[in-house]
């Protein structure tokens, strides 16, 4: 798996810091997914997996399932991506995802933020929503 650091910012939450890992994986990657992340700031994972929770979890399970690059952003932020192409259909564990600049990419919705899934329940418009 290849590595990327992202130093030369500083976000305050983890969906700034997901769109700068974003913005950054479309160097190596065509149309990425986040596949899993590390929040060290305020010490979670996700995918959540219940009775799996040890430190790595996140990666493993980011590298298990079609992980090609994980990005660091910061010193608090990670995350596993991977391509989109290489998932053969859309699934319904697929969400898209706004940033605020209107790019839209995919997270699998267990590893998306609290206000992805806020943006979610409420719908993106034409900028997302539910779906692949």
């Amino acid at each position: 798996m290849q590595s990327m650091n992202v130093s030369d910012t500083r976000p305050g939450s983890i969906e700034a810091a997901r769109d700068a890992a974003v913005r950054s994986a479309r160097e190596s990657l065509e149309d990425p997914v986040v596949l899993s992340w590390r929040d060290d700031h305020r010490h979670i994972i996700a995918p959540e997996i219940p009775g799996a929770a040890t430190e790595n979890r996140w990666e493993e399970y980011g590298e298990a399932n079609g992980g090609r690059l994980r990005v660091d952003v910061g010193r608090d932020y990670h995350f596993i991506l991977g391509e989109a192409a290489d998932f053969l259909e859309p699934h319904s564990l697929f969400t898209n995802v706004a940033d605020d600049q209107g790019n839209v990419y995919m997270c699998i919705t267990g590893a998306c933020t609290e206000e992805d899934r806020r943006r979610i329940n409420e719908g993106f418009g034409s900028g997302g929503g539910k779906g692949g």
